[in-house]
């Protein structure tokens, strides 16, 4: 599957558990591309954000060779 695709299918859909589709979910995220679109620090700040969450993020990620989408956009700063 592309990347452009994969970014816009509803996190239910991909290979992640219902505990992290859920939690995404709390935190206001629905798509893989809603996620990447804050900063770290952003995402870190969010309501409901864990560790553990990030850890399938990043899992997932690597496991589709997308782990360089999680890097800052260079010129983007922290809201």
């Amino acid at each position: 599957m592309e990347t452009k695709q994969l970014l816009e299918l509803p996190l239910q859909e991909l290979e992640l558990t219902p505990e992290f589709t859920a939690q995404g979910a709390r935190m206001g995220f629905h798509l893989l591309k809603d996620i990447l679109s804050v900063s770290a620090e952003e995402l870190i700040r969010t309501d409901g954000f864990t560790f553990r969450w990030l850890n399938e993020l990043i899992s997932f990620l690597d496991k589709h060779k997308l782990l360089y989408l999680l890097q800052p956009i260079p010129g983007k700063t922290a809201g």
